[in-house]
């Protein structure tokens, strides 16, 4: 089926870097990347990658169906949505994650490191050597 360009919105001229004037009418796949990929209707498995002139930016894609009175398909509605600060956003509270679960077990691991030279034969002597070493921790405001 070749998909022709019948309806398209400012936003989506402004994403695909194209003119109305050129696009309608035309068929999708010379306008919209990858789009021999997409299903006929439902969520498109990947997001859609469209580069830009200084970087990319990222799409969810939704493809329903628009159907006659029968019952037979007579085109589709394409929604894009931007979701490339949203992917991100993502990317960075991943990095965050690991960076605090990181910091916490180093600082689970000293605690239980003094607390294992707590007891034991040396637990007087180990609690003083604890003391000492607390004494020189930065301050906590």
């Amino acid at each position: 089926m070749e998909d022709h360009i019948i309806d398209i919105n400012e936003q989506a001229l402004e994403i695909l870097q194209q003119d109305g004037s050129e696009i309608l009418g035309s068929t999708a796949a010379q306008f919209i990347p990858n789009y021999g990929e997409f299903p006929s209707t439902g969520t498109l498995q990947e997001y859609l990658r469209i580069e830009t002139e200084t970087d990319h930016q990222e799409f969810e894609v939704e493809i329903a169906q628009i159907t006659s009175r029968r019952g037979k398909q007579i085109g589709r509605v394409i929604t894009i949505n931007e979701v490339t600060d949203y992917l991100r956003q993502q990317q960075r509270l991943e990095v965050l994650n690991r960076v605090v679960r990181h910091t916490t077990r180093t600082e689970a691991n000293l605690i239980l490191g003094y607390a294992d030279g707590l007891g034991g034969k040396n637990g007087k002597k180990s609690r003083e050597t604890c003391r000492k070493k607390r004494s020189t921790w930065p301050k906590r405001t």
